[in-house]
Formats: C-alpha cells, sequence, structure tokens
C-alpha cells in the first residue's frame, strides 16, 4: 500500500514540475480561450451578426443594469446607453 501512495505522489509531483518547467497548463488555457473566441466568431459570421453592435446589444439584453461607463464620477448603465441611442 505505501508503494502505491509513493508512486502516486511521485506520479504528481512530477507533473507539477513539468508543468512548472513547461507551463503547459497556462498554454493549455490560453489555446482553449482562442479557439473559443474563434467559434463564436464564425458563428456569428453564419448568422451575419458580426458587427459590434450585435454583441453590443446582446450583452445590454442579458445585463442591462449593470455599468457599461464610467466617465466624470458618472456611471451609466448598459440600460442607459441604450435609451440614449434611441433618442438619436
Amino acid at each position: 500500500m505505501a508503494d502505491v501512495a509513493a508512486a502516486i505522489s511521485a506520479g504528481i509531483l512530477g507533473t507539477m514540475y513539468a508543468n512548472a518547467r513547461t507551463h503547459f497548463s497556462k498554454d493549455f488555457f490560453q489555446l482553449r480561450t482562442v479557439i473559443g473566441t474563434l467559434i463564436k466568431l464564425k458563428l456569428a459570421i453564419r448568422r451575419q451578426r458580426a458587427h459590434l453592435y450585435y454583441r453590443f446589444q446582446e450583452k445590454a439584453n442579458a445585463t442591462p443594469d449593470r455599468v457599461f461607463l464610467i466617465f466624470e464620477d458618472k456611471t451609466y448603465t448598459f440600460r442607459q446607453l441604450e435609451q440614449g441611442m434611441e433618442c438619436v
């Protein structure tokens, strides 16, 4: 039983050492983020909604009361900004 525990410990420590030397986990998460972003972009292009305005509109509808902009010590939410754009 002690041999199994020692083997598991050695395996974990070896993996941690290899990751510290190569930064594999950091590269993996960055690659995963890039691939996810590219997939979302391809879908937006396919739906003809790749313009930045559509992304803003989705975000505004999902979280209308979230702060979008802070300017001269005043905060503006997505809802306020979208209402201001409708007036223009």
